[in-house]
């Protein structure tokens, strides 16, 4: 008798093929028609129409600046923009200043000028063989000459006391965006964007901050101490460029969170003080459909570009069919929203290709298909399946919930008898099962229209949104270029952050100057340290 259980089930033979029960049937074949008719489908059903030609709503224009901000002497530029902040800045010193050694001698305004002389002058001279601090001001004194009460040690207790408290950093952000907004009266364009300064902590400045509870306020990687800025664009002076940026807005990165890219935004525009409001830009950090309508709702337009995480149907609708050097555009009805994807060379490798994408409320399209009707753009309820008209079958009108909301039961039972429609249960089924049928004839109408466009139909170079946005989106990079052309090399983040906002006070100082007389980065700042150096 054999020991072998009756329940154990028989061993497969490897050489016979496998059941009918174990056979997987193989996962369809996604053709390109399929992925044509599903991109059609998509934007169908989301109220998007392809388009032909953009062109902005409103022309950006160079913001215009009071007369009296690029007047005088580079040292009056520089007071009109930090006199609101001088108090604060006072402060700052002399609160640290009464906790050294018993007490040191309070600083005052012309002080506070000798102190940023010398600063600047270490930032305009810094070079690998100054690094000793007392060597290096022994090259500035024989340099520019000795300024009064300045020495080498006054400097440093006076660099050490100018640490400001990380509410101190945020209100001198905020009086300086004041302090620059009020030298305008009219402007067009707004950039949003980073800027990052370059800061490595050391493993003992790391561990005080965890102990303390401060922690470093920067980026998420090695070097950066960020800082938002808002940035629009001033006419140049001739001999030097055409366009200079003028910065709007500084928004420290204090503490995690504190700082959320599109809050920050939302920020901007809900406290923007002068009407009307401008034609908003900024990167993907930025861009979202629910921050151009924040915009929209108080009067402003925008222009951002977009992660590919954001409605990644719609750009992989866009994108079918399109080849290099070439774009597309689409319109939703509703919103008012414009969207573009540009097919542009890699750089590294020509042979492939990569895309930009962007969404604006900026700018107006000639529509390339005839717009949805107004009765199909949002349905009551989901259309069914089992409502197509027959083919030869009459096409039903457009009607609308209020036209059906009008007509007694007798009427739509003869609309659904007419159009070979399921009748309903009571007048509210009556008028959704008409409106299903409304919505997939017009709608299965215009994804054909829209699949014929997306084989064959997309606009060749130059791409208008493309260009507008890469002509503005590098503003605060503008900023940065001449930002970092000096160094300086403070030891805590605070004292680096304050001394970064300091200098963009200069710069926006020698932008009101430079419009007017041209004059060089380099050589405003030498004239203004010059200046600060005497001041009485």
């Amino acid at each position: 008798m054999s020991n072998t259980p009756t329940n154990q089930p028989a061993t497969q033979n490897p050489n016979e093929p496998p059941s009918k029960r174990q056979r997987t049937k193989p996962a369809p074949r996604v053709t390109r028609e399929n992925q044509l008719a599903d991109a059609a489908l998509h934007l169908a059903e989301q109220n998007w129409i392809l388009g032909g030609a953009v062109c902005l709503r409103n022309e950006v224009t160079p913001a215009l600046l009071r007369r009296r901000t690029g007047g005088g002497t580079p040292l009056d530029c520089f007071q009109k923009l930090v006199d609101p902040v001088v108090d604060l800045l006072l402060q700052i010193f002399n609160s640290n200043l009464d906790k050294m050694n018993n007490g040191l001698r309070r600083a005052n305004k012309a002080e506070f000028f000798h102190w940023y002389a010398t600063e600047m002058r270490r930032e305009n001279t810094y070079a690998n063989h100054l690094h000793n601090s007392r060597e290096h001001m022994r090259y500035i004194k024989e340099k520019y000459g000795p300024i009064k009460k300045m020495g080498f040690q006054r400097f440093e207790d006076m660099l050490l006391a100018f640490r400001p408290q990380l509410e101190e950093v945020k209100l001198l952000g905020q009086r300086l965006t004041v302090s620059f907004q009020t030298q305008l009266t009219s402007v067009s364009l707004l950039l949003i964007d980073e800027l990052v300064s370059a800061y490595q902590p050391s493993a003992a400045v790391k561990t005080i901050a965890e102990q303390t509870g401060e922690p470093i306020p920067r980026k998420p990687h090695p070097d950066g101490v960020e800082v938002l800025l808002g940035a629009t664009f001033v006419s140049g002076h001739p001999k030097n460029t055409l366009r200079l940026p003028y910065l709007t807005h500084i928004i420290p990165h204090l503490s995690t969170g504190d700082s959320a890219p599109q809050d920050v935004l939302r920020q901007v525009v809900e406290t923007w003080p002068l009407l009307p409001h401008p034609h908003y830009v900024g990167d993907a950090a930025f861009g979202s459909a629910q921050i151009l309508d924040i915009i929209r709702q108080h009067g402003g337009v925008g222009t951002f570009s977009i992660s590919t995480n954001l409605w990644p149907q719609l750009w992989q609708a866009l994108s079918f069919n399109l080849p290099i050097d070439h774009f597309r555009v689409a319109l939703q009805q509703q919103s008012g929203i414009v969207a573009s994807i540009h097919s542009l060379h890699m750089t590294t490798d020509a042979t492939k290709k990569t895309v930009q994408k962007l969404l604006s409320t900026g700018f107006t399209m000639t529509p390339a298909q005839a717009p949805l009707p107004q009765a199909a753009l949002a349905p009551a309820v989901q259309p069914s399946p089992a409502i197509p008209a027959e083919q030869g079958a009459p096409v039903i009108p457009v009607y609308t919930e209020e036209d059906l909301g009008h007509k007694k039961v007798d009427e739509l039972k003869a609309i659904c008898q007419q159009f070979n429609i399921h009748y309903g249960k009571n007048k509210v089924s009556y008028v959704e099962h008409i409106m299903q049928c409304v919505w997939a004839q017009h709608r299965g109408e215009a994804q054909l229209n829209t699949m014929k466009l997306l084989r064959d139909f997309f606009l060749r170079d130059p791409a208008t949104m493309h260009q507008f946005y890469k002509e503005n989106c590098n503003l605060v990079n503008l900023v940065a270029r001449k930002w970092n052309t000096v160094d300086h090399h403070a030891m805590q983040c605070e004292t680096k952050m304050a001394l970064g906002l300091l200098r963009l006070v200069v710069y926006n100082a020698w932008v009101g100057m430079s419009i007017i007389t041209g004059i060089d980065w380099r050589e405003f700042r030498e004239l203004l340290a010059t200046q600060l150096a005497a001041f009485v």
